[in-house]
This record gives structure tokens, sequence and C-alpha cells, in this order.
């Protein structure tokens, strides 16, 4: 089965574990811990099959990986970057008019602004993910807007909206 996903990506490949981490810049020694403890935790009780829903599972990992575990212990070790994608929530923040985050009382927390699909409301309204991203729009620019504006003079209280700090 090929790798298609990974075509025009440029894999970041060592020759032990420690060596990975430290060419990814990351702890040595907590990506060593968490393979092991993976590896660990890997019921080598049936076979592997990539084409099914093997029941290869983990046990004591939480959470537990249900099919396609294997042990991570041959060479070379390859590493993409990676990123998701979110197409909508279902549910998210509860935002006033003026964007604020809402708290269980329905009161605004001070300096907390959301916008787009990560506010409730899509899902109640029986609207598309399109027509979600784009009734969410003007709320960003709305939120930006509030956002720029001090929570109290002289503060330097965070606005959290993209997690920047407030500036002037």
């Amino acid at each position: 089965m090929g790798r298609y996903l990974y075509d025009g990506a440029t894999p970041v490949i060592a020759k032990s574990i420690k060596e990975l981490a430290e060419m990814l810049e990351i702890n040595p020694d907590a990506l060593i811990k968490t393979v092991e403890e993976f590896n660990n935790a890997v019921v080598e009780d049936r076979p592997f099959n990539e084409l099914i829903r093997d029941g290869r599972a983990t046990k004591g990992l939480y959470p537990a990986k249900t099919n396609w575990s294997q042990k991570l212990d041959t060479p070379p070790y390859t590493a993409y970057a990676a990123t998701c994608g979110l197409t909508f929530t279902y549910g998210g923040l509860k935002i006033n008019p003026d964007c604020q985050v809402l708290n269980k009382s329905d009161r605004a927390i001070p300096g907390l602004y959301a916008a787009g699909e990560l506010t409730a409301g899509i899902l109640l309204l029986q609207l598309s993910q399109r027509i979600g991203t784009s009734a969410r729009r003007c709320d960003g620019k709305n939120c930006r807007h509030k956002c720029r504006k001090p929570i109290k003079a002289n503060d330097n209280e965070y606005c959290r909206l993209l997690q920047k700090p407030y500036q002037a």
C-alpha cells in the first residue's frame, strides 16, 4: 500500500529515537520514554493488518489505541511535519453579540473573545460547514475590533484572541 498522503512532504529520518528527537529539537528523554511506554503497551496477540480494523490494540495507555498498534522499534525512524484540519465544530463556545465568551452563568469573561467556527450555534442553526464559515467571518472582524480596546486602563491583561497579547 503506497504512502501517497506523504508525497511532497519532507521527512526527518534518524537511526535512533534519540537522534530523531534531537533533529526535531524536542526533549530526547521525553520522546524515548513515550516510545518505550507505547512499545510496552502494544498487545501482540494477533497479526497486524493495515487493510482492516485488526483489533491490534494497546493496553494501559490513555487514550487506548484500538487498531493497528505496532511497536516502534525498528530504524530508520521517520517523522513528518503535520497539521490538522477541522471542518466545523459540534457545539463550541457561547458568545454574546460583542464576541465575548460567556461563562456558565451567561456572563462575559473579561478579555476572552471568540469568533468563527469554534463558537456555538452552527449546528443549532442547521447551517452547513461552508455557510457557517461565511456567517462567522464578520464576527471575526467585530471580535478583533473589540479586542483592540483595553479591558481596563493601563493593565497588562491579555486579549487571548489568537493567543496574542493586547496591543494598542
